[in-house]
């Protein structure tokens, strides 16, 4: 609406008018992009997070894993020395 407001004030050489509306149509846009880049960045952070703890999880599984292996070796061992 400012732009072509904007376009419609160029067209009658009202410029200050023209001028006016096409800043507050800049500054609109220059907001929705902001908002667009924030909400973008929000969504990839939550998306590190939830890779981040999965990737936290699966560790926790393999040495959980691993520590599950070492005691039914130890296991083993200790009956064989029986």
């Amino acid at each position: 609406m400012e732009y072509t407001l904007s376009l419609f004030y160029e067209k009658q050489a009202d410029y200050a008018k023209s001028v006016n509306h096409y800043k507050k149509f800049y500054q609109a846009n220059e907001a929705f992009i902001f908002s667009r880049r924030k909400r973008s960045l929000n969504i990839l952070k939550v998306q590190f997070d939830i890779d981040e703890k999965n990737a936290k999880a699966q560790l926790l599984t393999q040495e959980n894993a691993l520590q599950q292996a070492k005691l039914n070796k130890e296991k083993k061992q200790q009956t064989i020395s029986l």
